[in-house]
């Protein structure tokens, strides 16, 4: 049952934690809910405004850039929602309005439902959530720091556990309801964290991971109340990061400053590092660049063990990938710098200031044509 609840937690399909566990037979961990009104088998893309604030149209509307992509894992059917501007010092003063911008990551909970957003921006940091469809908007902390840079749930546990990276290093963890915050790794801790970038749970076996992104970087881990930090690999400035929980893999995307390129590497999560291989390069499919090493390529990582895919979302490509688990069959599901593969409304919403629900268009006919991806920061999978 324990092995079930914290897989589920991780995202995982029922069945592909039976064929794991097959001793399981019967197993009531939730209890039932509705079927969504949506198909929920999705993969979740977080797209923020590029230059972390919403343009004004006049002095009393605002246009909203920021949005949440949901696209079948096939890529097909992309359908996006937007975000709205929730910041608003001084009505009508375009510096002081701030769209919501998720560049500290997005992250699903299957089981209630819900998508959680990490903002950050030159502002401050926060954590929010809102329905899958987008509706339902709420704040569940500010009390994080603007240099915000990962979430990953324990949704047995209803915890958000979240790195920050810049002025101080820390990796801690929130309830889901916005209480009981907790510091658990810092420098004290780990006299040599410099980083902590991307972070995944494996919750069944009490461990966390994370990436301390620097030119001699490391993957580490420790236990879920932060104890008995270690370093798992050394590896020069590691990128995405994901855990595969039921077939025991780690994956993680790697910049190499000497080859000036980016990969995506695997390795056994029960072993040492030692058996570290490349499965996806440059020379399978195309990674971007731009904006410093920690932009580049392949910067957040989703694994999908059911459907036995990974995916990753390449902000400078503008282009989110998927290949086997083992890397084969690598493939370019969307191209945002094609505009030939979508383009979509952005919404322009009245009455600052407030909090609107910014997927309601205003009665203006004022919207203009966007490009499909404009900077796929995040990706998380949503898995039923």
């Amino acid at each position: 049952n324990q092995q079930l609840a914290a897989s589920m937690a991780s995202g995982l399909r029922v069945e592909a934690v039976l064929e794991k566990y097959p001793r399981v037979e019967t197993v009531q961990v939730y209890p039932e809910i509705e079927e969504p009104e949506i198909l929920p088998t999705a993969l979740y893309i977080a797209d923020p405004d590029i230059n972390n604030y919403a343009s004004m149209v006049s002095d009393r509307q605002i246009r909203v850039r920021s949005k949440i992509w949901r696209i079948n894992l096939d890529g097909s059917d992309p359908q996006a929602f937007f975000l709205p501007a929730v910041e608003v010092d001084a009505p009508g003063v375009v510096t002081t309005i701030h769209a919501m911008t998720p560049e500290g990551g997005v992250a699903v909970d299957m089981v209630n439902r819900k998508i959680y957003l990490g903002c950050s921006n030159p502002y401050g940091g926060s954590i929010w959530r809102t329905n899958l469809d987008g509706s339902d908007l709420q704040l569940v902390t500010r009390d994080v720091s603007s240099d915000l840079q990962s979430l990953a749930l324990d949704v047995v546990n209803r915890k958000i556990y979240y790195t920050i990276a810049g002025a101080v290093d820390t990796i801690g963890v929130i309830n889901s309801d916005g209480s009981g915050k907790e510091t658990l790794v810092t420098v004290a801790e780990d006299s040599e964290m410099v980083y902590p970038g991307r972070i995944a749970l494996d919750v069944a076996n009490n461990k966390m991971y994370w990436t301390d992104w620097q030119s001699d970087g490391a993957i580490k881990y420790a236990n879920l109340d932060g104890s008995d930090p270690a370093e798992f690999l050394s590896v020069e400035f590691p990128l995405g990061l994901a855990v595969d929980v039921v077939n025991r893999k780690v994956y993680w995307g790697h910049y190499s400053a000497s080859l000036n390129s980016t990969k995506i590497q695997w390795a056994n999560l029960d072993g040492d590092g030692s058996d570290a291989e490349d499965i996806v390069t440059p020379a399978d499919v195309p990674f971007g660049s731009g904006g410093g090493p920690q932009s580049w390529g392949p910067r957040r990582l989703a694994v999908d063990p059911a459907g036995r895919k990974i995916y990753w979302s390449d902000l400078w490509g503008r282009r989110i990938g998927r290949a086997d688990l083992d890397g084969q069959n690598p493939e370019i599901l969307i191209d945002g710098g094609t505009l030939a593969q979508g383009l979509v409304r952005v919404p322009i919403w009245n009455n600052i200031p407030g909090v609107p629900n910014p997927n309601e268009l205003s009665d203006r006919d004022d919207t203009r044509q966007d490009s499909l991806l404009r900077r796929p920061t995040s990706i998380a999978l949503g898995i039923w």
